[in-house]
């Protein structure tokens, strides 16, 4: 005994044939019509109607994930700009320390450079006067 036998439906209550039924009655064939052709048709208005909806809430859907993708694309773009003018900033800053390390660089020299000459001059200075 395996477990219990599953119905599947397919959602289409059309009989696989549509042919009309034939009724025997004392001997005789009667043709019955048969709701069969009314149900097929029916249900391929309802399959159409529904084929139309699943189309349009697919727009809809496509129309959502594509403006979800803009939305998502843009906030990328300021992410990676505000990223690019961190950089820019950074940069901007090592540029103004390399600059700021050169003035001092210069004026340490030029501070150098004015305690040599002071010291050449008095050097001077010296030599010029008479000795006494």
């Amino acid at each position: 005994a395996g477990p219990p036998a599953t119905i599947v439906s397919t959602g289409s209550e059309v009989d696989p044939t549509a042919s009309p039924i034939v009724r025997r009655r004392k001997g005789k064939e009667i043709m019955v019509d048969s709701d069969t052709p009314k149900k097929k048709k029916l249900q391929e208005q309802i399959d159409a109607q529904m084929a139309r909806e699943l189309e349009e809430q697919q727009e809809r859907e496509d129309l959502r994930m594509n403006e979800q993708i803009a939305r998502d694309a843009e906030v990328a773009r300021i992410h990676a700009e505000e990223e690019i003018q961190g950089m820019i900033d950074s940069l901007d800053k090592s540029n103004e320390t390399v600059s700021l390390e050169k003035k001092k660089e210069l004026i340490s020299d030029l501070v150098k450079y004015q305690d040599h000459y002071k010291k050449v001059y008095k050097f001077q200075s010296q030599q010029r006067k008479p000795m006494s």
